[in-house]
């Protein structure tokens, strides 16, 4: 197949690649009208068996699938709206082999230090990024040096103390694995004295 667009556009091989921009057969989604979502259509290792709304999702092997002995299992089912404490005593019990939400943070030291868990962690990445904002409208915000200055008054690393190590400071809008992330950008540092310096030159030299 052959595409052919209208202009440049450096975007186009991710944007084939969403998750939910696939090609769909119009058969299928004139058969299903509006509940076209609820029947979906895929040439993958399993077929949808069932949907319980909210409750649960089960997956059987897709006969039809081109690649012999795969898919190795006839059946998996996805339970959905457990907590993830729940969901880790579940598995302890063996009544699951993955919680689907990890480890909760209650219990990650517990877990990680588990001898028996060891092999049982697989440690990624994800694709996003947390972030408070400032309303720059808002008075004291509305100025450059009191934003630069509040990014230098937190300690970041301490914050990812506090959670275990369970995150990377963010120090731009793109998560590390995004295209378009600047690995050598640094960001702002911790620097409370350089921080009041910035309050001082902004004309809040007792804070605001």
């Amino acid at each position: 197949m052959r595409i052919e667009l209208s202009r440049p556009d450096a975007t186009f091989l991710h944007v084939m690649a969403l998750n939910f921009s696939s090609v769909v057969p119009h058969e299928a989604v004139e058969k299903w009208g509006e509940d076209f979502g609820k029947h979906p259509v895929g040439t993958g290792p399993f077929a949808l068996a069932d949907w319980m709304l909210g409750q649960q999702l089960v997956f059987e092997r897709n006969k039809d699938y081109w690649k012999t002995g795969i898919p190795k299992l006839d059946k998996i089912t996805f339970e959905i709206g457990q907590e993830p404490i729940v969901a880790l005593l579940r598995l302890q019990r063996g009544e699951v082999d993955i919680p689907g939400d990890g480890i909760p943070p209650a219990k990650f030291l517990e877990v990680i230090k588990d001898p028996k868990y060891k092999d049982m962690i697989i440690e990624g990445g994800q694709l996003h990024t947390g972030y408070i904002t400032l309303n720059v409208k808002m008075k004291s915000f509305d100025k450059l040096e009191v934003r630069q200055a509040v990014n230098m008054a937190i300690n970041k690393d301490r914050i990812l103390r506090i959670i275990d190590g369970r995150a990377v400071a963010a120090n731009q809008p793109l998560p590390l694995f995004m295209p378009g992330y600047d690995k050598d950008y640094k960001g702002y540092p911790f620097d409370p004295e350089g921080a009041k310096g910035l309050l001082a030159k902004a004309g809040y030299l007792d804070g605001f």
